[in-house]
Formats: structure tokens, C-alpha cells, sequence
């Protein structure tokens, strides 16, 4: 019964403290959206996170979008690229 109760103990510390030890992601960064070019998201923008950081879009079609692809849009993000010309969504 003893070892019963103290399996139970472990597990739960281990349980309890097994969200501290995750990482958070990196907060977002880029103010233009890596898959439309859009600027000035505020109050419409989408979260996405990828590797460990997180990058903002400028709506959920763009994070349906960014998720086909994620490295090469989390790479214009991160090179503060504008897309211009390209195919995409009107908003």
C-alpha cells in the first residue's frame, strides 16, 4: 500500500511540473502578414506557431495558408520581407 501511495505522489509532482519545463514560443515579431503583405493587423490578426516562435498573420486564411508552407512563410517573417504581386486572397 506505502509504495502504492508514494508511486501516486510522484507521479503527480512529475505531472504538476511538467508545464514548467515546456518551452513557450518566441512571441511574434513581424508587423507585416508573411502571406498576404498586409500591414496594420491590429485587432484582426492570427497567431500561428512554428520551431519554437510565433508569427503573426493577418487572418485565418492566411494561417491555413502559412501552414501549407511554414518554413517558407516563417522565413519571409523573419526576413521582414513584404510579398507584393503575389496570388492571394482579397480582404
Amino acid at each position: 500500500m506505502k509504495k502504492w501511495i508514494v508511486t501516486l505522489v510522484v507521479l503527480f509532482a512529475v505531472s504538476s511540473t511538467q508545464g514548467a519545463w515546456a518551452q513557450e514560443a518566441a512571441p511574434a515579431t513581424n508587423m507585416v502578414c508573411p502571406v498576404s503583405g498586409e500591414k496594420g493587423m491590429a485587432g484582426k490578426e492570427s497567431y500561428v506557431e512554428h520551431k519554437g516562435k510565433q508569427y503573426m498573420l493577418c487572418c485565418k486564411m492566411c494561417e491555413k495558408d502559412f501552414l501549407k508552407d511554414p518554413d517558407t512563410y516563417a522565413a519571409k517573417a523573419d526576413a521582414g520581407l513584404q510579398v507584393e504581386g503575389e496570388a492571394h486572397h482579397s480582404h
